[in-house]
């Protein structure tokens, strides 16, 4: 997981409780897509069981299909609702749609300038693998091209696709984590990128 962690203040909240207003920008994944719960949700859900007297305001903010360019035009009237932590997740459509990693890189950045310059912090997601080995080969690039941002950039990063590739390689990934489509997570494969997310946001 990420080297960077959360700064003193955010990380104090979640291990003492309090009020707590998390965004989520991203795509499909973020918005839960064709599950009950997404793992956005069942991150804040999680951390709250832990602490139980932290209170989270959720703001999800996931558009299916959208790229990190859609995510920058989205991204000012998110932080116009005053989130603390916002949480960045984009890659496999800009992947998809034929964008180049460096402009997807870019676009990242700025969104990460956005957010500090806003006052919250921001965390970058990483998305979860695909079953299909060509498909993950045309990703990969995405996925490190954002771990590369979080380490040049001091960004912490919740690699969720690492956490999910080690529990599978560990016997502790349950099955049927991909929808038919072999992109999108089924309820359980959400649940393992939220235990990755709570894993890297409590280092």
């Amino acid at each position: 997981m990420s080297s960077v962690a959360l700064s003193a203040g955010i990380r104090d909240l979640l291990d003492r409780g309090g009020d707590l207003d998390i965004a989520a920008l991203g795509d499909s994944l973020t918005d839960g897509w064709m599950v009950r719960r997404g793992y956005f949700l069942r991150a804040c859900d999680a951390l709250e069981e832990r602490a139980p007297t932290l209170r989270i305001q959720r703001m999800g903010a996931g558009i299916p299909g959208d790229t990190a360019f859609g995510g920058l035009g989205r991204v000012e009237r998110l932080l116009a609702r005053g989130p603390q932590l916002v949480l960045v997740q984009f890659g496999l459509n800009d992947c998809f749609s034929g964008e180049r990693v460096d402009v997807y890189q870019r676009n990242l950045q700025r969104i990460v300038g956005a957010v500090r310059d806003a006052g919250a912090e921001p965390v970058l997601v990483t998305s979860c693998p695909l079953e299909s080995a060509p498909a993950m080969a045309m990703a990969r690039p995405f996925y490190q091209a954002m771990r590369e941002l979080g380490r040049s950039h001091g960004v912490l990063v919740a690699d969720t696709a690492a956490y999910w590739l080690q529990a599978e390689a560990a016997g502790e990934a349950p099955t049927g984590l991909w929808q038919p489509d072999g992109v999108h997570p089924t309820d359980q494969g959400h649940a393992l990128m939220a235990r990755g997310v709570v894993a890297a946001l409590l280092g």
